[in-house]
């Protein structure tokens, strides 16, 4: 009984596929090796492109000054009305109400009170520059701050222009440097000083009341020594008188 081994076109075949299976790893090789040493500038335009382009910066306005609608302004008073010689003093709330960051000045200047009569204003806390603070406010944020009117007229300048009289004011807080961010007027007002009392006599009055009766004592005084010396000088005069007169009897 004989076998037969595989034919010779067998072999061949499984040759071929050997040889293929080689060929194939060493192009993958070869390819691989020049895909990590390839120049990019030899990528086509499309690729390049794909592979380089940053992403789309986020959008910010971080250093955006802020509008009247990204701020609400709030002011108020110590007191609805101060005694005389009293300073005023204003409690100013700044709230951010926008939806992205933005710049505000939050200095005296930059938010500043304004105090004005029936004639119209009579002092500001921008009138006299200072140092400004600047404040990156995001949504939410919150800036406080006390402001004190010493009662001087400014008339819009630094330099005072007189003291303020007693009487009705309004005050009312503004961002100098954006427009219609203001808040509305609020009232206040100075009282008067108050009038003596009639009843009440000043005090050197009274004081010189308080010394006439010492010195109506004092006189009185006086006036009792002198008649005391005054008296023994009578007294023996008429002594003197006496024995002569009785002599002069004696004698007719």
């Amino acid at each position: 009984m004989s076998t037969t081994g595989p034919g010779r076109g067998t072999f061949l075949v499984r040759r071929l596929l050997v040889l293929a299976v080689a060929l194939a790893v060493v192009v993958g090789v070869v390819l691989g090796v020049r895909a990590l040493i390839a120049d990019p500038a030899d990528a086509s335009p499309m690729e390049s492109a794909e592979k380089s382009a940053p992403p789309e910066p986020a959008t910010t306005s971080a250093t955006v000054a802020c509008e009247a609608d990204d701020l609400d302004l709030a002011l108020q008073p110590a007191a609805e009305s101060f005694e005389a010689g009293d300073r005023p003093r204003f409690a100013v709330r700044v709230t951010h109400v926008g939806r992205q960051p933005c710049l505000v000045n939050g200095s005296q200047n930059g938010v500043a009170v304004t105090v004005a009569d029936d004639d119209g204003a009579v002092w500001s806390s921008a009138d006299c520059p200072v140092d400004e603070r600047m404040l990156l406010m995001s949504p939410g944020d919150v800036d406080t701050n006390d402001v004190t009117w010493d009662l001087t007229r400014t008339d819009g300048s630094c330099e005072a222009a007189g003291s303020a009289t007693a009487g009705d004011y309004t005050a009312r807080v503004e961002v100098t440097d954006v427009p219609d961010a203001t808040t509305p007027p609020v009232s206040f007002t100075l009282e008067p000083a108050p009038e003596p009392d009639p009843t009440t006599e000043p005090a050197e009055n009274a004081e010189a009341k308080t010394e006439e009766p010492a010195d109506d004592e004092a006189e009185g005084e006086k006036a009792d020594k002198e008649a005391d010396a005054e008296t023994p000088a009578q007294d023996e005069k008429s002594g003197v008188d006496e024995p002569a007169a009785e002599e002069s009897a004696e004698k007719s």
